[in-house]
């Protein structure tokens, strides 16, 4: 009995030294293969980060370090671009030699402020009503779908569709163009395709803050004739944008309207406007981004009579066009900065401000269209593209880099005005 009891003792010990051996041969081959091969680790670990991990999965008491700035979760970045006014020649410069059409080009220099912005929003001011209705440019537009395409790849969140040239070819159109928006992911204000659309506050919410956003015209060249269908296209009329944005204010934390209002062709602010952007101010509204006179202009800071105050941008300007007005050259973006602390928003005023934007073509001796290159920040325009614009021989209008400045600083304060 006691040799089966050694025996036993032998055998174990012998089992056990085994698989000490065996385990000691796995670690230092994985420890092996780990330093032998850090690039294929590193590559592998990036895919699964990227694809196979699902938003919201995070520990909880992890730090989601997605953007790489945790300062960002501390506020709210806003850009609005400018109309975008597709005359012929901007849908021209944009035609393929397969008879389609890319407009692409029009925002490579300047995609970046789009896709780091939070919320992106442009004045599309001419109607994407579908190609099958006819591509037209003035007087009556209808802008080719594909301007849609380019807009969503250049990271915009919002459209903004209310503008006088919204029922251009009619209101087949306009609800063909909702589809659009809704089938690209793109919210589209100003315009709806049915009456509960027409009453309902559109809100985005952003980092746990509810933002409204409103978007009107003041009249449109073709008016909607059926009376039960006026409820498409959202009017601006002061009880209509009172009752929005007191309803709009009790829903959201932050209001936004954008009101296509301004005279065209000139850069002053009417006493209308003035009184307007004040009961929008003392209604409720935060912010205020108008356009439609395709010429840049105020910046002001309103307090209403209540103690609301608003920051109103009267008139942002052209995206792109091919007008043949020097100050019709000079658009802007509206970029703007919300600081958040606890329940507080506030406008960081140093981030906050008017980028100026220069529309660049040329243009052909003897031709009527102008060939757009694309839209160019102020801080990247030069002085030899200035002087070689297409405008000076096209329209036979002065262009220079001194009568850029000039626009800018006579319809800009210099506190308002944002570089890179």
């Amino acid at each position: 009995m006691g040799k089966l009891k050694n025996v036993l003792l032998v055998l174990t010990m012998t089992v056990m030294c085994l698989v000490l051996y065996y385990v000691a041969v796995i670690f230092i081959d994985i420890n092996k293969l780990v330093k032998e091969e850090p690039a294929n680790s590193a590559l592998e670990t990036e895919e699964s980060t990227d694809e196979s991990k699902e938003p919201g999965t995070e520990n909880p008491g992890e730090e989601n370090t997605d953007d790489g700035n945790q300062e960002n979760n501390n506020e709210i970045s806003i850009v609005v671009f400018g109309e975008n006014f597709v005359h012929d020649s901007v849908i021209n410069s944009g035609k393929q030699s397969d008879g389609t059409y890319n407009y692409d080009f029009l925002f490579d220099n300047l995609r970046m402020y789009a896709e780091e912005a939070d919320i992106a929003a442009i004045y599309q001011s001419t109607i994407i009503g579908g190609n099958d209705l006819g591509i037209k440019g003035y007087p009556n537009f209808n802008t080719p779908a594909e301007m849609m395409d380019a807009i969503k790849k250049a990271g915009f969140d919002v459209a903004l569709m209310a503008s006088n040239h919204t029922n251009d070819v009619g209101t087949n159109a306009i609800k063909n163009c909702i589809s659009m928006w809704k089938e690209a992911g793109i919210m589209s204000l100003g315009i709806n395709s049915t009456k509960e659309e027409a009453d309902t506050i559109q809100i985005m919410e952003v980092k746990g803050v509810k933002i409204a956003m409103l978007n009107y015209t003041a009249g449109m060249n073709k008016p909607i004739e059926n009376a039960d269908d006026k409820y498409m296209v959202n009017y601006l009329t002061k009880d209509k944008v009172v009752a929005d944005i007191t309803k709009a204010e009790e829903l959201a934390d932050y209001v936004i309207v954008f009101p296509y209002w301004v005279s065209e062709y000139t850069h002053a602010t009417t006493d209308n406007q003035k009184a307007l952007a004040k009961a929008m101010t003392e209604a409720g509204a935060d912010l205020i981004v108008g356009a439609s006179s395709h010429f840049i202009g105020e910046i002001e800071n309103i307090e209403a009579d209540n103690g609301n105050k608003a920051m109103c941008y009267y008139s942002i300007g052209n995206f792109c066009s091919s007008f043949n007005y020097a100050d019709a050259m000079v658009g802007g973006i509206a970029r703007v900065t919300l600081k958040l602390d606890n329940d507080t928003i506030t406008l960081d005023e140093e981030k906050t401000g008017l980028m100026p934007i220069i529309t660049h073509y040329t243009h052909t001796a003897g031709s009527g269209d102008a060939n757009i290159l694309g839209v160019y920040p102020k801080w990247s325009y030069t002085t030899e593209m200035a002087a070689g614009h297409g405008i000076i021989t096209r329209g036979g209008v002065q262009f220079s880099m001194e009568i850029i400045d000039k626009i800018i600083s006579e319809n800009i304060k210099e506190e308002n005005l944002l570089s890179q």
